[in-house]
């Protein structure tokens, strides 16, 4: 699970001296600090309440709620353990704990608790147990002297949001021994459980709880250690805290695929052997760990765990946890659906009223062999395989097979196959059980909506009593994902929630189990359409996913199968017409070698290198949704004739046959505008794919509101490509929140942006890249809850201008301006930067793209640079850049700032520098890691910069075309062979009138960023044709064809 920056709790307690239950709430003071606390009756207990609104964070930190408890006498917690239950009544989705205590007369904390913890907002009352250690347990922070007395109690509410309002109650805390049969929590020493002493030895580790655990002895390679204990019939969660040693940890650093992280057999009473990740490969950077390593149904009574040790992988504890469920938030334990499933079967994908339809095109010639390629796969003996079951006994492929049967039993009217594939994977079922792998979720919802569809497509040859089996083993299974059941553990707008766990599989399965069971239905159509709908309607405007290229075309499936989910239960429509449009901008990013632009955490980079980049699913389902030939002409390019008999039983249900694919795109517009809350442009010169292609396209991003997880600080960049990548994001996906994740490929630096580096500036954890900030925690998925919340508190800027022309189909120009300055700390006052891209049609270099960035740094001692990646090293000539890449050139005239400037360039390992601080990950074969960052500065750092660059790709051969160049008072004049250039160089658009010649040759005048009005052109001869262009609001800009001579240009 992906670690974060969350809610921070803060608790007050009631403690108990010794054997004596002394109640010192009575006699102890309150001292209230950020928020109010206080003694209320709840539930017919006494409890203290803490309720506020966070102050604003530092930049990427968190902000507290916060208040001490002053004890009447001293009390010793050596030797203790800590408990205590709390609530959280109103608060964000994540949260963990910090507690404090401290020494009479200490400034800091002898005994100190930071627990990451998911449970603790589930709005459920949660037990707690600390004892001595750390991670998840008290530590010792300062020497509390001999008798380990502590006479004060901090606790503290924190959120990375400012003004987040907070309500938690804490009760029955208490201090007594270690252990207590009554405690819900067990836990067990690893030290004190029996093992063999020839094999196994006690090892002192400051981390482990006790400063004690356990390791195989130095040369031996096995042996076990045993755990014996008693609990109540019920579910329970398995967790083990481990450290990996050095040996481990070098073998983890070298590690591509979290798959070959270390793993330890572990037995249960006398089931199978089961191999248990217990460090991710990613984790090397902080080799100690708490993690769940197997889910547990106990029956009541006597159970005993075995756990198999491996060389280099040290154990702490053992610790048994109950489940707990997420609790149901008020509104949606209220709820009731507007719309609701047909009360008969089937509706999950299809309906009575499509069923007829469906069965018509399975013989038609598109589908026709999909069709017969089914029937036999229906036909075949469904027999799972199991290649490793030791560590899953689970199979897409046969879970496929059984999908198959039981559309197929549908279609044909079979009862008898519907019962075959009812009988296989009610087997099936029994004895499955998952991994605990990164990602699991996946696989875990893909089993509920294999069972949800032969729960509903078989219904009627199911007995009432194999149904109720199916429904339970589906709401265990649900349990088990990450959004839990009910499913409200994680946020649905953003995050794995907005995955196929909630929006495809949670969905099936409330359809299918309605009449039996309504709550699933309720639950999951509450977190659609009054959590997912209004929050994407808004943010799909833009025609863009937040979260980039490859997971935003995951989620925006996950969204769109939901809505045809809806959509063929009963006909109900989810989102506006326009999200269908979304798509498109996928078009516009695809380069002519077949791959695409990054966007975001960028999976495909490593997929799918060097080949027609796809992701068939996303295509086909938005050309299903969309009924969209152009879409499904998309689809049939990324090679949907292979995929189709992948996932025949997807292809057979969504494919309209009757809808005729179109692959050409030279009707689309060669610009594209995203409009807000996600600004970008995408500019192209054509449509031409293959090597041989002299397109040239550009993708430039604007000031975008902030989303977290796998977006990117990027706002403001750039990227461009000629026959090659001529400049790019230098970052590559590997483990989501490793260090170099989250101090490099997610961050500025790696990102052609302009960043204002202060040495003084505080980043926390965080390394400081001089670039843009987090508004939502570091990239954790921490996005903003809901839409009131993002409006708020996430907005990196605003656009202020976007157009293009005076073509609307093959536009010669394109501008887009923003401003950023919000997206930085107060350390920028005030920043635009506006992108004016050309196509002027030279042979050899068909285009330039213009940008000019206007910087005011809040004081002296702040230095900016304008970042140029490239994946080849240019090289330096006077105020000029030429790097090569590919069968491509890119060279970059630097303009301004005027006088003295400091090129450094840094490329390879060096590239990941971030000012001092190296970030590496294992080697993957990628471009991107032997690239090269050019930073460009002025020698003479002011308060106020100006940067103009001249990107002119071409090809190598090709010299570029020569560049004219004037500053003028409002303005800045370029002259490009026979184009002259007024670009605004204020933060205001031009306004007021200017003066400008036209050379001798005479050509297109091109202004952008004029403010809103109609200009006029007079001739200053004082004679000769008046010319006239107007500029509208938001897009400011204007062409006019103009003779040569000297003009004045006048706002009317």
């Amino acid at each position: 699970m992906n670690m974060r920056i969350f809610w921070i709790a803060a608790l007050s307690v009631v403690v108990f001296a010794e054997a004596a239950a002394v109640d010192l709430l009575e006699q102890a003071q309150l001292q209230q600090g950020v928020g109010k606390v206080e003694f209320v009756f709840r539930n017919g207990r006494r409890m203290l309440r803490l309720t506020g609104r966070t102050p604003k964070p530092r930049p990427n930190g968190n902000a507290y709620l916060k208040f001490r408890l002053k004890l009447a006498k001293p009390v010793s917690l050596t030797g203790k353990a800590v408990r205590f239950r709390v609530e959280a009544a109103r608060s964000p989705e994540y949260g963990g704990v910090i507690f404090n205590a401290f020494a009479p007369r200490a400034e800091k904390p002898a005994w100190s608790l930071m627990r990451w913890d998911k449970r603790l907002f589930s709005r459920h009352s949660l037990p707690y147990v600390l004892s001595a250690g750390s991670d998840r347990t008290l530590k010792w922070q300062t020497p509390p002297g001999a008798d380990g007395r502590v006479d004060r109690l901090e606790f503290m509410f924190g959120s990375p949001f400012a003004g987040k309002e907070g309500e938690f109650y804490i009760s029955e805390i208490s201090v007594g021994p270690e252990h207590s049969p009554d405690d819900p929590v067990i836990q067990l020493e690893a030290e004190r459980l029996p093992f063999p002493t020839e094999n196994v030895e006690v090892v002192a580790d400051r981390r482990f709880s006790g400063g004690k655990g356990i390791r195989l002895r130095d040369g031996v390679t096995d042996g076990a250690v045993e755990a014996q204990f008693q609990v109540h019939p019920g579910h329970y969660i398995l967790s083990l805290t481990v450290a990996a040693e050095e040996s481990v940890v070098r073998e983890m650093k070298k590690m591509v695929n979290n798959a070959d992280s270390p793993r330890l057999g572990i037995f249960c009473d006398d089931g199978p052997r089961r191999q248990r990740v217990v460090i991710y490969a990613h984790e090397a950077h902080n080799p100690f760990k708490e993690r769940d390593v197997m889910d547990l149904r106990l029956t009541g009574g006597k159970h005993q765990i075995r756990i198999e040790l491996r060389p280099g992988i040290r154990l702490d504890k053992l610790l048994l946890t109950p489940y707990q469920p997420p609790a149901v938030p008020e509104a949606a334990a209220k709820y009731q659906p507007s719309v609701v499933p047909p009360p008969e079967h089937p509706r999950v994908f299809l309906s009575r009223r499509t069923l007829p339809e469906i069965r018509r095109n399975l013989t038609h010639p598109e589908n026709r062999a999909v069709w017969e390629k089914l029937q036999q796969t229906a036909a075949s003996p469904a027999r799972p395989r199991i290649d490793n079951p030791e560590i899953s006994t689970w199979d897409r492929q046969f879970e496929q097979q059984i999908q198959a049967m039981a559309f197929v039993a549908l279609m044909k009217k079979d009862r008898k196959l519907a019962r075959e594939a009812a009988a296989a994977y009610r087997d099936y079922l029994h004895a499955l059980w998952f991994d605990n792998m990164t990602d699991v979720t996946r696989s875990i919802g893909h089993t509920i909506l294999t069972a949800a569809l032969v729960y509903d497509w078989c219904f009627d040859s199911l007995k009432p009593a194999e149904r109720a089996a199916m429904a339970a083993r589906m709401i265990e299974l649900a349990e088990q994902t990450e959004i839990g059941y009910p499913p409200f553990r994680q946020m649905v707008v953003n995050g794995h929630g907005n995955e196929m766990q909630f929006t495809r599989d949670m969905i099936a399965m409330g359809i299918a189990l309605y009449d039996e069971n309504p709550l699933p239905y309720r639950y999951n159509t509450y977190r659609f359409f009054e959590e997912i709908v209004p929050m994407h309607s808004f943010e799909y405007r833009s025609l863009w996913h937040n979260q980039g290229m490859a997971y935003g075309v995951v989620r925006f499936s996950g969204d769109v199968i939901a809505a045809l989910l809806y959509e063929r239960m009963n006909g109900v429509k989810a989102f506006p017409d326009y999200v269908k449009t979304l798509p498109y901008s996928w078009f516009y990013l695809r380069l002519p070698d077949g791959t695409m632009f990054r966007d975001g955490d960028d999976f495909y980079m490593t997929n799918q290198r060097g080949m027609y980049s796809s992701n068939y699913q996303s295509t086909f389902l938005s050309a299903a949704y969309s009924a969209d030939p152009v879409l499904k002409g998309e689809s049939k390019r990324q090679e949907i004739d292979v995929w189709k008999f992948n996932h025949p039983v997807q292809f057979l249900l969504l494919n309209n046959p009757l809808i005729t694919a179109q692959s050409d795109y030279s009707h689309l517009p060669l610009t594209r505008i995203m409009p807000p809350p996600y600004p970008a442009m995408a500019v192209r010169t054509g449509w031409t794919n293959g090597k041989a292609s002299r397109d040239v396209i550009a993708f430039l991003k604007g000031a975008n509101y902030q989303s977290a997880g796998h977006q990117h600080l990027d706002a403001g960049s750039f990227q461009l490509y000629y026959r090659g990548l001529q400049a790019v994001d230098l970052g590559i996906y590997h483990h989501f929140g490793s260090p170099y994740d989250r101090n490099f490929n997610k961050r500025s630096i790696a990102h052609n942006t302009l960043l204002a580096y202060d040495p003084k500036e505080d980043w926390g954890w965080l390394s400081n890249d001089g670039g843009q900030q987090y508004f939502c925690g570091w990239p954790s998925g921490m996005s903003p809850a809901n839409l009131k919340e993002m409006r708020e508190k996430s907005q990196n800027g605003e656009l202020l201008a976007a157009d293009f022309g005076p073509d609307q189909q093959k536009p010669f120009y394109s501008f887009f301006k923003n401003d950023l300055a919000a997206a930085y700390t107060k350390k920028i006052s005030r920043y635009v930067r506006s992108f004016l891209f050309l196509h002027t049609g030279r042979r050899g270099q068909p285009a330039s793209l213009v940008v000019f960035d206007r910087v005011k740094t809040s004081g002296r001692g702040i230095r900016t640079f304008f970042v140029l990646n490239t994946l080849a090293r240019p090289e330096k000539r006077g105020n000029t850049l030429v790097s090569r890449y590919g069968n491509g050139k890119l060279t970059t005239r630097i303009l301004l700032p005027e006088g003295a400037l400091r090129v450094e360039s840094y490329s390879d390992a060096e590239s990941r520098r971030v000012f001092g601080k190296q970030f590496d990950i294992p080697l993957t074969g990628l471009p991107e890691e032997n690239g090269t960052r050019t930073m460009i500065s002025p020698t003479e750092q002011q308060e106020e910069t100006e940067f103009l660059t001249v990107l002119q790709p071409g090809d190598p051969e090709v010299k570029p075309a020569p560049i004219k160049f004037v500053k003028g008072r409002t303005h800045l004049e370029l002259f490009l062979e026979d184009t002259l250039v007024l670009l605004g160089r204020d933060f205001e658009p031009v306004s007021e009138s200017v003066t400008f010649s036209v050379p001798t040759s005479g050509g297109r005048v091109v202004f952008a960023d004029f403010a809103a009005g109609q200009w006029t052109v007079l001739p200053l001869s004082g004679s000769g044709r008046e010319y006239r262009f107007i500029t509208a609001a938001g897009k400011l800009t204007g062409m006019l064809r103009l003779p040569p001579g000297s003009y004045r240009l006048i706002r009317r």
